[in-house]
């Protein structure tokens, strides 16, 4: 695999991100570095509809009826359909 590839390894290509599925995952960054900067990536992947409640109530102003209606009839949800 790539995470054992000794030239990924040596240029730092595999950063460890924690994911709260998977516990810690080498996961590849950008094929660049800067003096400047330490890590790139900052947080893991998010969970289907872990922004859900965050985007369509806290940034697009959705009310409460509303986000219950679309989780309801199975618009928006956590979990895949017939998961």
């Amino acid at each position: 695999t790539s995470v054992d590839n000794p030239q990924l390894q040596a240029r730092g290509f595999h950063e460890v991100v924690e994911h709260p599925v998977v516990g810690s995952l080498p996961t590849p960054t950008v094929p660049f570095r800067f003096a400047s900067v330490d890590r790139w990536l900052r947080t893991a992947a998010p969970l289907l509809g872990e922004h859900n409640r965050d985007i369509l109530q806290g940034m697009l102003g959705l009310d409460d009826e509303t986000y219950t209606s679309l989780e309801s009839r199975g618009i928006i949800g956590t979990r895949p359909k017939g998961a």
